[in-house]
């Protein structure tokens, strides 16, 4: 009887959190990441043992080259269309083919440029050069990459967010039964082909769902939109969208360059037991920051005031935080022992100083997605620029006497650092009550009635 209580008040909850388009769109992108790195994982186990190691380092490196690129021109519309989108109304449809059609536009141009600097650059490259066919495909499945990205952001911002997992978790399942088949008949750069194959299959029928069904419903529902360009002052449009770019662009160097630095530094022999716990590390925190998204769109949307709907995020981030953080630090040799006992004696200090900084991270990303609601691009730029500029000088000073760990603790200080002065801004905010989000903007923004 108590067990079926118990039972009962489980399914309430779990529908409660369903019903409520916040805790929906921020729990599906918290599976998605969570599914997308458990099948990415399983990939790279299987192409390991199908592959030879030549093979799956050439095709790794295009797979790599092509996201980076395709991240780095797609003008940070991943994080465009999640704030703009919502308001768009009638204007949706138009607005995210222009989406991509620039992101399509910058892509085609960037991969054309990669295939013919990139071998001039790295002799390790150069097979770009030589095989014209694969540098075409590589163009192709690049500005592809660009729009198979784009759909999730398209699919959140419409409240589709439980589209995301589903979709990548069958992309990531057609990954792998691909590239055993690949692999037995021989097909050059099969695990590069595995990897597109399903991508390309997969944009197809998305984004009939997105224009035929989602966008449809959407702007039957919202009628009436509020232009862009109205909700902002004459001339901050483009200065707010230019500045969240180049933040986005910090972040990512952020998450990029403690790896390198221990290479550059420390040696490659380092940088093994440095690579994998970051990896563990950053797959830990983007559950966190892809989760913040839901917050930016239901501001967007506009039904709450925003106090509320960082104080119901601040909860629930801090339901999954804290104790993951724990575990992270409690059981870090655990999570190593599957890579070699090696890497579990030489990983695990580093894997619990990071852990720590997931904290602050969080702190930052709630700030963020806050500050991308009311228009402070400005603000967006200068934390992550600010994170970066610590970073570097601090891996260099403490990697000297601490090594690898001495890396790994300049990432937990900038984080704590930048966390620090974003702190008082969210602590004033879920004591306060503040404006419907979407209807009072912040200073920067002007009212704009639906009428």
């Amino acid at each position: 009887m108590r067990a079926d209580r118990q039972s009962s008040r489980a399914w309430r909850r779990l529908k409660a959190a369903w019903d409520d388009p916040l805790l929906r769109g921020a729990y599906s992108l918290m599976l998605n990441t969570v599914a997308t790195s458990g099948l990415g994982l399983i990939f790279w186990i299987v192409a390991a043992r199908t592959e030879s190691s030549r093979e799956v380092g050439l095709d790794s490196a295009l797979i790599v080259s092509m996201m980076a690129l395709s991240s780095i021109c797609q003008l940070n519309l991943a994080n465009a269309i999640p704030r703009f989108l919502p308001q768009a109304g009638p204007r949706a449809p138009r607005w995210v083919l222009s989406s991509y059609g620039a992101a399509v536009a910058v892509t085609a141009v960037g991969g054309v440029g990669f295939v013919v600097l990139a071998p001039l650059v790295s002799s390790h490259l150069r097979f770009l050069r030589d095989d014209g066919v694969l540098a075409v495909v590589f163009v192709a499945a690049t500005t592809v990459w660009s729009i198979f990205a784009l759909q999730d952001s398209v699919l959140t911002a419409l409240r589709r967010t439980p589209w995301v997992p589903a979709e990548n978790a069958l992309f990531g399942v057609l990954k792998l039964i691909l590239l055993p088949v690949f692999a037995a008949l021989g097909v050059a750069h099969g695990v590069f082909v595995a990897w597109i194959l399903p991508m390309a299959a997969l944009v197809v029928p998305v984004n009939w769902f997105v224009f035929v069904n989602f966008l449809r419903r959407y702007t039957e529902e919202h009628p009436v939109g509020r232009p862009v360009r109205q909700s902002f002052r004459r001339g901050r449009l483009a200065p707010f969208l230019a500045q969240d770019y180049v933040g986005s662009v910090f972040n990512q160097a952020v998450a990029a360059l403690p790896p390198l630095l221990v290479v550059a530094l420390l040696g490659s022999s380092a940088n093994a037991y440095f690579y994998i716990p970051f990896t563990l590390l950053i797959s830990f925190d983007t559950v966190f920051s892809t989760a913040s998204m839901s917050l930016v769109v239901e501001g967007a949307f506009g039904g709450e005031q925003l106090s509320d709907l960082v104080r119901r995020s601040t909860r629930q981030f801090a339901k999954l935080l804290l104790p993951g953080t724990a575990v992270l630090v409690a059981v870090a040799p655990v999570l190593l022992l599957p890579f070699g006992s090696r890497y579990a004696s030489g990983g695990t200090s580093v894997l619990r100083i990071l852990a720590c900084g997931s904290v602050f991270r969080a702190i930052i990303v709630l700030m963020t997605a806050v500050w991308r609601l009311e228009g402070h691009g400005l603000r967006i730029l200068l934390v992550y620029g600010l994170l970066l500029v610590v970073l570097l000088p601090l891996s260099y000073v403490l990697s000297g006497t601490l090594h690898a760990d001495g890396v790994a603790l300049a990432w937990l200080v900038a984080n704590a650092g930048v966390a620090a002065l974003a702190l008082p801004s969210l602590v004033r905010l879920l004591r306060k009550g503040g404006p419907r989000t979407g209807l009072s903007p912040a200073p920067g923004l002007e009212r704009v009635d639906d009428r």
